[in-house]
């Protein structure tokens, strides 16, 4: 899931990822990763990130449980779609269930010493259901602006 953060406040904003998650379509929270941790590094303590007051951050986040690496004859890193069926290989599994249904991404985030939740809900369209090979997914909400 990419999205950009905005920090329109008029102070710095730390975006706490060991404290993130993404709730999937049956209501499970899930830890997430998000962009510059290394696959290998899916399961551990990821570090802040500070957001400079008028800054922006662009990012995507992955189920962290959903990080694989193949180790076969191909070998490669495997990330589990954030949208159920989207995976390749699936061809049997029925997207047409999970139309309208959504996500909702939990960033807690500290600005001034105060802690805030922010949440983002992104529903699940027949256009996100496709695979990589058909279509690229994209959110109506991915350049949502957060302000704390």
């Amino acid at each position: 899931l990419e999205f950009v953060f905005r920090n329109d406040s008029k102070s710095t904003t730390r975006i706490i990822w060991d404290e993130a998650a993404l709730v999937d379509v049956n209501g499970q929270a899930r830890r997430i990763i998000h962009g510059g941790i290394k696959y290998t590094n899916s399961g551990v303590s990821m570090p802040s990130t500070s957001v400079p007051a008028g800054a922006s951050l662009a990012d995507a986040v992955s189920y962290a449980d959903g990080v694989r690496y193949t180790g076969m004859q191909y070998a490669a890193w495997q990330i589990e779609s954030i949208v159920p069926c989207a995976d390749i290989g699936e061809p049997r599994c029925d997207r047409g269930q999970y139309y309208g249904k959504n996500l909702m991404l939990l960033l807690p985030v500290e600005q001034n010493g105060k802690r805030y939740e922010l949440f983002a809900k992104v529903g699940i369209s027949k256009s996100a259901a496709m695979t990589e090979h058909e279509s690229k997914p994209k959110s109506k909400n991915s350049d949502k602006n957060w302000n704390p």
